[in-house]
């Protein structure tokens, strides 16, 4: 087998941070130009009638929640390895570049990795897991508040078929994780047992920290989303929209996303979740269209600076 010159490898990493860059940037393209014509009219039309104050006030919620990411993942990481804000910032910023064109941002744990030594990496792989089902429990526990509020909204009677129709799923759900505990998931290493030992190892006050960015970090977007509806002409009051904007979090969450699909699902859910408010189709597609572009397209486009100046340890 003939050794790679340390200039080779050189060459080959900087053809794979390009093909990364030309991933992120494809996807981001074709993310922008899949959507509706009239949903970037009515997002220019808003942003002409409206002060400067009001898009650089929402650039500021986006900046605050990666920062509350950053701040949660140099949390996490203190466990293995001291970090400055800083680095965190740029670490956080260049896993969303490398994982935004991959199936529901699988590339994250990948990309995150890349930062530290290879001793690490494991360790890295469970932080980032420990992480992200930090934020779902989030994202379930208010969706589930959101689906009860809407079940007396809506007057839905309640169904024992249903219930036991989910009952089922979940059954199903476990028998699958325990046949699953000892079997590496997507990625070398990872096993659910081994991640249920890790996360019994993290400290009470990390995990209480953790939950605490977590709720923060779903507290700006959630306020962000309701503040793009009504920038862009719904009127609707934040208390009757927030169940609504919950339970969208919570199906667009659960659903497996894969690349350039997510636009159609996030988008139909969003449409029909706010239909009963009646919440014209042109606003809802305006503001998940703006949402996508200020917590992914501007941070990974940012993240690309830091992607080029990735090297792996």
């Amino acid at each position: 087998m003939i050794a790679l010159t340390h200039k080779s490898k050189q060459y080959g990493w900087f053809a794979l941070k390009l093909f990364i860059l030309g991933a992120a940037f494809f996807y981001i393209y074709k993310k922008m130009v899949s959507g509706h014509r009239y949903a970037f009219d009515l997002v220019l039309e808003s942003i002409e009638n409206h002060t400067l104050s009001y898009v650089l006030f929402f650039l500021l919620l986006a900046t605050i929640n990666w920062m509350l990411e950053s701040m949660k993942w140099q949390e996490l990481v203190c466990l293995i390895e001291s970090i400055s804000f800083l680095e965190a910032l740029q670490q956080t910023l260049a896993s969303l570049t490398i994982s935004l064109p991959t199936p529901s941002r699988l590339g994250e744990y990948g990309a995150k990795a890349f930062f530290f030594q290879k001793n690490l990496r494991k360790k890295v792989v469970f932080l980032t897991f420990l992480g992200n089902s930090a934020q779902m429990i989030t994202t379930i526990g208010f969706g589930l508040v959101g689906l009860w509020l809407l079940s007396q909204k809506l007057d839905i009677s309640f169904s024992w078929q249903a219930f036991i129709g989910f009952l089922v799923i979940v059954l199903l759900l476990i028998i699958v994780a325990y046949y699953l505990r000892n079997k590496e998931l997507f990625i070398k290493g990872f096993s659910l047992r081994k991640a249920s030992r890790f996360i019994k190892d993290v400290p009470l006050h990390i995990s209480l920290k953790l939950m605490g960015y977590s709720l923060l970090r779903y507290a700006v977007f959630s306020t962000l989303f309701y503040l793009c509806l009504q920038f862009f002409g719904a009127e609707t009051s934040l208390w009757e929209t927030l169940a609504y904007i919950y339970v969208m979090y919570l199906f667009t969450s659960l659903l497996p996303v894969f690349l350039f699909w997510d636009v159609v699902v996030k988008g139909s859910i969003a449409l029909w979740l706010f239909s009963f408010l009646g919440v014209p189709e042109e606003t809802v597609i305006a503001t998940v269209l703006s949402m996508w572009i200020l917590n992914f397209a501007i941070p990974a486009l940012a993240g690309s600076y830091f992607v080029l100046k990735l090297q792996p340890k």
